[in-house]
């Protein structure tokens, strides 16, 4: 997952909560770096520049936490819209 798709999901959340819930995100500690070449290139001849930053994500991993929700209908509607934002699947736990 890269920090622009984590930037956007803090965004939409921060946007349509406002102040109302108190929501945490939970980056994983493990960053691996991408490394890029640039095109026409041979193979070979060593790993390529720098491209960015990546976070793995496991399976059943929490991504984000949000508290204090008394109106339901607005957390299925943050959770409906955020899915689109992720690259990969995502279900909605509750405990």
């Amino acid at each position: 997952m890269s920090q622009n798709t984590f930037e956007s999901m803090r965004r939409f959340i921060s946007r349509k909560v406002k102040k109302k819930i108190k929501y945490k995100f939970f980056k994983a500690p493990l960053r691996v770096p991408l490394y890029k070449k640039p095109n026409k290139t041979r193979m070979g001849k060593g790993v390529g520049k720098f491209y960015l930053w990546l976070w793995k994500i496991c399976k059943n991993q929490s991504l984000f936490e949000l508290s204090y929700l008394k109106k339901k209908f607005l957390f299925f509607y943050i959770f409906s819209k955020l899915k689109y934002k992720i690259p990969f699947k995502v279900f909605l736990s509750s405990i």
